[in-house]
């Protein structure tokens, strides 16, 4: 089915940092996340994204630049439930 894929261009997207250290790999996302928007995972990191970069070949590659958000920008949010 080769036809068919070439109509489909896979997108290979990484999570690095300014220095274009990896952070994740291979992430598979539905949306493709703006600068300005945040992005955590299971760890209790949440990263600001400062760049998105767009390499567009055979398949298009994609290198979301991200930064480690400060402590004292952090949202401590509390849920207090009364029955």
């Amino acid at each position: 089915m080769k036809i068919f894929n070439i109509l489909r261009k896979s997108k290979i997207i990484h999570i690095v940092d300014k220095d274009f250290n990896y952070i994740k790999h291979n992430v598979k996302i539905k949306y493709l996340p703006r600068v300005g928007d945040k992005i955590y995972f299971d760890e209790e990191v949440v990263y600001n994204i400062i760049d998105v970069i767009h390499y567009v070949n055979h398949h298009q590659t994609i290198w979301v630049v991200v930064q480690k958000q400060n402590e004292e920008n952090m949202v401590n949010a509390t849920l207090n439930i009364s029955l």
